[in-house]
């Protein structure tokens, strides 16, 4: 929110703020107007309320001030004076019907504001009005749960004196207790467990309240909900423990409690894991881990997950983090040194990998491998070697670590010192024999590596005078040159160069490599790496194999002090194959705002050069999410840059920042001139972009360029919707409202699919509300081409929040659209929330579409059972039971046709006629057949069922149905004489001939 400057506020509101009730009066007086609304919507009674003068605020609300006004943040009057805390103005606003159960866009009303900020006198009046205590905000906490996070404990009486829930849940399924535990207020914790707060809840992820004092350290609470019955050694969802949960933090002393209490020390997680290994690695778990100890926990148990902790013990984890004393300890109680971990590294691994020389001479005490390797055959010397503590590796050397052992890369140690350029390891390695000459897995020796690392050149100076060969290529053709322009290290270059044929120097090495030293240096940003090898090249705008040139790599990565050197030497912008991207294209696609200006600068004819896609710089330049984008529009503005050119969509670059959100980009455009009416090919304008992407700042810039009233044709898309509805249809309730507070656009503007019905459609609650707000109950009544009201699009979409929404409205349940159907229809098709809630209103079950069919012929159309169900309860009508649509089909040839069950059996019961006849000629019973030519063979074979049936009766002196079977595949039913009859009618031609 804005912060007010009172000083350009006006008078009214400086007097509310100074309490002056006569000045007052007096701007009154000369019609000031009272529901004056700032930028941010406030009021006068809003001023008044935060100030919490009561009298002020009863003069307001005497002069006409609207109590439940709203700011943009949908704040009422009454969510300020409960902000802040008085009780009187709090009083008088109820008195003129202030509304309790007023939400914010948090959905929080003022007993969540009065509750978050231990307002318990505006509390308790609030509830003397209205008792609704246990209403939920968005985050799905409600008042309890914000009185006992802030530790407001006689509020937190006062409401669960008034009804409030204990057990309410917020989204995290997260109780009062959890949050007061977590935030460490005891005399709050034993209030809730006094009236029956449950000890052992669990949220989402299954933490308990014990897990939530001891991840905050609370020791006082965590005693009290231990003395009251908490598991000390439930899990949450990771299988940790409130003791994991105490170690991982380093809380030492709810450690101690918990472990006095009974948690089990070798408890493990998910990830195998026990206390001791959380401890090991927690920044803050010595302490803890030492009374692990102490308790006998297992200090050999290997973990099997976790980032440096897979198959690790807590001796691995002492190694890797230096501590060397605690090594000490661990392996004076047993401690396995031998034992691997983490990609198979023993605890001297972790040590050597990060240089602990102290933890190494520890672990060489108990004599361990040194030649022990990793999965990926590395020993203890290759890790050090790497880090590059000289002293580590003379004493790993000294004490008979072998130096030439290859890992599973192909490399030996030499390989790791040179790729760090650690010259003294280097130098060490070589001294006592390790091969200078040897190739890796990927075809590089010690000098590439040392080469791409070198600063100085010491260790290629030393490698090249112990005779390493130059002319070497790696699998993929790259030379030491080209390691040595990708790392960009002047004093390593100089050295090669002065040993390297300088014929070879801009090469590409072997085919099919088509990339230069050059282009690596420059794609690098190296300057002086640039600078060397372009004064030696013989073309510096050669190309990649994408058509790439070094520049292009320069100003893409923003590195302009490498296009000042490349262009020195002749480089300039050229267009690449297939995109027709240029480097001015890159720099500002990329913000590069200096490198645009040094190419412009030269190149100032290219401004407007097009892409592939005819987009220019500056349509590229909008669009970019760096700092740079403002600059970058502003330098080719500056050069001349067309500004309603249009790309192969017919976009120009303001629709381009508008739909990217780039406010910066935007003010600059409209301070050039462009058109923000210009459209696209699909008749879009920025108007339009910007709203659909939710950019209200851009929106309203756009809107600011003119204080008269839109030209509503200018602004209809192709499909002739205007802003206002892709803003609703996409949620964006702020480019909503700011568009209706600059033009009240009628809702009969544009697509007769209103912006009511794309709220509506998409499931936008807040976009609704802001709509029917400024529109009124009218706009519910609005058809769309298809006839269709919004209540129809809710009822079709199944949202039950939005038709209550739109409830509020009164409107006209019963409207048919161009199909005649009405929402109950659509509701019928399976959305049952909404069906139910259509069916407490004041629908008319007996309506009609064209084809006749009423709801429950659409509920059994769309085989929805639990729908026609619903229906079936509250039709009685046997007009409405055995209603026949255009094809003649009641709901009973539908549901017996779809096989439903349950809805048959229920029209059965309910006397639906078994002998209508569709317009095929088939009873219910023959609509089941799956095509017409089943439906005769079926006939026939009833005919002769009955026949050979009423025969035997006639010997027998009675009609005897009761072993007729109608086959396995469903249920035997037994036919009574009621329904003797159902199986003989029938207008089948077949059935016709055997009479």
């Amino acid at each position: 929110m804005v912060i007010l400057n009172l000083s350009q506020e006006p008078p009214l509101v400086q007097a509310i703020f100074k309490g002056n009730l006569n000045e007052i009066e007096n701007l009154l007086k000369e019609n000031v107007d009272i529901n004056y609304q700032d930028e941010e919507k406030r009021s006068p009674l809003h001023a008044s309320a935060y100030k919490g003068n009561a009298s002020i605020t009863e003069f307001l609300l005497q002069k006409g001030a609207r109590v439940n006004i709203k700011d943009s943040k949908w704040l009422t009057p009454l969510h300020r004076a409960c902000r802040s805390g008085n009780e009187d103005t709090v009083q008088v606003l109820l008195k003129y019907n202030a509304d309790t159960n007023a939400r914010d866009k948090n959905w929080q009303t003022p007993l969540h504001i009065a509750s978050c900020n231990n307002g318990y006198k505006c509390a308790k009046a609030l509830l003397a009005v209205s008792p609704t205590v246990n209403v939920s905000d968005r985050a799905g906490c409600t008042a309890l749960h914000h009185a006992c996070f802030n530790g407001h404990s006689d509020l937190v009486e006062l409401l669960i004196q008034h009804g409030a829930s204990l057990n309410a849940f917020d989204k995290r399924d997260r109780q009062a207790l959890h949050w007061a535990s977590y935030m460490g207020h005891v005399a709050v914790v034993k209030i809730l467990l006094q009236f029956g707060a449950e000890v052992n809840i669990r949220d989402k992820d299954l933490y308990s309240p014990l897990h939530a004092a001891a991840a905050s350290g609370q020791v006082c609470v965590a005693q009290r909900l231990l003395k009251a019955g908490a598991d000390c050694n439930a899990k949450n969802s990771f299988g940790n423990t409130p003791l994991h949960t105490a170690c991982l933090n380093g809380h030492e002393l709810v450690c101690q409690e918990l472990v006095t209490s009974g948690a089990l020390i070798n408890a493990l997680n998910v990830a195998g894991q026990t206390p001791v290994h959380i401890a090991a690695t927690a920044t803050n778990g010595e302490l803890c881990l030492t009374h692990l100890i102490d308790r006998q926990a297992n200090i050999n148990l290997q973990a099997k997950d976790g980032y440096l902790k897979n198959g690790c013990t807590a001796l691995h984890i002492a190694a890797a983090h230096g501590h060397e004393l605690l090594i000490g300890v661990l392996l004076k109680f047993g401690a396995d040194p031998s034992r691997k971990g983490r990609c198979g590294m023993t605890p001297m691994h972790l040590a050597a990998l990060s240089g602990y020389v102290e933890c190494c001479r520890k672990l060489l005490q108990v004599r361990v491998e040194l030649d022990a390797q990793d999965d990926c055959g590395r020993t203890c010397l290759h890790l050090c070697a790497y880090k590059g503590n000289a002293e580590c590796v003379d004493l790993l050397i000294s004490s008979g670590a072998d130096f030439n052992v290859i890992d599973c890369f192909g490399r030996i140690p030499l390989h790791y010192a040179a790729s760090q350029a650690h010259y003294q390891c280097v130098y060490t390695l070589v001294s006592v024999g390790s091969s200078i000459s040897l190739i890796d897995s990927t075809g590089a020796t010690a000098l590439h590596y040392a080469a791409a690392a070198d600063m100085d050149g010491k260790c290629v100076e030393y490698l090249l005078r112990r005779k390493a060969n130059t002319s070497t290529l790696d699998k993929q053709g790259y030379s030491v040159l080209h390691y040595a322009a990708a790392g960009g290290h002047d004093g390593a270059l100089h050295v090669l160069l002065n040993d390297f044929s300088v014929s070879n120097c801009s090469g590409y090495g072997n085919e099919p490599l088509t990339i230069s030293p050059l282009h690596l240096a420059a794609y690098k940003g190296h300057k002086k790496a640039v600078t060397t090898l372009a004064a030696i090249s013989s073309d510096v705008n050669v190309t990649d194999s994408s058509g790439r040139t070094p520049l292009d790599l320069s100003a893409q990565f923003g590195h302009v002090e490498c296009i000042n050197a490349l262009m020195e030497y002749g480089a300039h912008p050229v267009a690449q194959p297939g995109t027709l991207r240029t480097a001015i294209h890159r720099a500002a696609a990329n913000g590069h705002f200096a490198c645009l200006q040094q190419l412009l600068d030269r190149h100032m004819e290219l401004v407007d050069v097009r892409d592939s896609k005819n987009r220019t710089p500056l349509m590229l330049a909008v669009q970019n999410a760096s700092e740079g984008r403002k600059q970058s529009t502003d330098t080719l503005l500056a050069y001349g840059s067309v500004l309603d050119l249009f790309d192969n969509n017919g976009r120009t670059a303001l629709h381009y920042a508008s739909c990217r959100g780039s406010e910066d980009c935007v003010t600059s455009l409209l301070d050039a001139k462009a058109s923000p009416y210009q459209k696209d090919h699909l008749g879009k304008t920025p108007f339009h972009l910007a709203a659909a992407a939710g950019n209200v700042n851009v929106l309203k810039q756009l809107l600011s360029q003119d204080n008269e009233p839109l030209d509503d044709l200018k602004l209809l898309d192709n499909e002739q919707y205007t802003p206002l509805h892709w803003a609703a249809y996409k949620g964006h309730e702020n480019c909503v409202e700011a568009l209706l507070e600059h033009d009240p656009i009628s809702t009969s503007v544009g697509n007769q699919f209103t912006p009511l019905h794309c709220a509506v459609s998409q499931g936008n609650e807040l976009c609704a509300a802001v709509l029917l707000e400024h529109y009124g109950p009218a706009a519910v009544q609005a058809k769309d081409r298809r006839g269709q009201t919004a209540v129809h699009v809710a009822s079709a979409c199944g949202s039950t929040d939005m038709l209550l929404l739109l409830l509020n409205c009164v409107p006209d349940l019963n409207a048919q659209d161009a199909r005649q159907r009405t929402p109950i229809m659509l509701a019928a098709k399976g959305h049952a929330c909404v069906l139910e809630l259509l069916l407490t209103q004041c629908v008319d079950l007996s309506k009609r579409d064209r084809n006749g069919n009423t709801a429950l012929h659409h509920a059994c159309l769309a085989s929805a059972e639990s729908a026609a169900l619903m229906l079936l309860e509250r039709i009685t009508e046997s007009e409405l039971i055995d209603a026949a649509n255009s094809d003649l089909r009641t709901p009973l040839h539908i549901a017996a046709r779809n096989g439903l069950v349950a809805v048959t059996q229920t029209l059965l019961e309910k006397g639906a006629s078994v002998t209508v006849i569709d317009v095929n000629g088939y009873n219910p019973a023959l609509s089941c057949a799956p095509n017409a030519r089943v439906a005769d063979c079926l006939s026939m074979i009833i005919h002769i069922m009955i026949d050979s049936v009423r025969t035997n009766g006639r010997k027998s002196g009675s009609l005897n149905l009761s072993s007729l079977s109608l086959g396995n595949g469903i249920q035997t039913m037994v036919l009574s004489r009621k329904y003797a009859n159902l199986l003989l009618v029938s207008t089948s031609p077949c059935v016709n001939l055997l009479n």
